[in-house]
């Protein structure tokens, strides 16, 4: 046998042990690093969604990534979609949950007129503005002006994780003309960096 694929043959069994849907990558040897892309979907109205994730590989802790795209730039922070969240394991354990206006956290601040965290029953995104200052900031707010258009957001949370099977529901709500063409993703990752 070829000494390449013998050092090749472990990285092969590892990844082998997914058994879900979407594109599973570990790297590194030692520290290892997992990462899981689900498949696309269409931002639409009233849409629901459901993914298996079996053989996941987490080190305690994993970040989930929700991405909305769209082919022109749109007011993100305007977007009142409901957006629901479940993540589930054996036993129906929930491990993840967030049903919430996907705007609610910006809402908040605009109505307190300060950056502000977002709370654990709000999506956390960070916002793009034009100024330099505001882009830096840990908490993307300034009440004296609004968020510019993009093409893309990104939500991101963390919650507990371990190599276990996963099911994942996605329910959206109402999603506005505005933001019609609009994809959604979700991605784990679970890293040491």
């Amino acid at each position: 046998m070829n000494k390449k694929w013998i050092l090749l043959l472990p990285l092969f069994l590892a990844a082998c042990g997914y058994e879900g849907d979407g594109e599973y990558k570990e790297s590194g040897w030692f520290l290892k690093n997992y990462s899981l892309n689900l498949p696309q979907k269409d931002f639409a109205s009233n849409r629901e969604y459901s993914f298996n994730i079996n053989g996941y590989g987490s080190h305690g802790t994993s970040f989930l990534r929700v991405r909305l795209s769209n082919d022109k730039p749109v007011n993100f922070h305007e977007l009142g979609t409901v957006l629901e969240v479940r993540i589930i394991g054996k036993s129906s354990v929930t491990y993840f949950y967030r049903s919430s206006p996907l705007n609610a956290h910006y809402q908040r601040m605009a109505s307190l007129g300060e950056a502000q965290w977002a709370n654990d029953l709000e999506w956390h995104a960070r916002y793009q503005y034009s100024d330099e200052k505001i882009k830096n900031k840990a908490v993307t707010f300034d009440p004296t002006t609004a968020p510019i258009e993009t093409s893309e957001i990104m939500y991101i949370h963390s919650f507990p994780s371990g190599t276990k099977n996963y099911r994942v529901n996605v329910k959206i709500g109402s999603v506005p003309r505005a933001y019609e063409n609009t994809k959604i993703s979700l991605e784990f990752i679970s890293g040491w960096k």
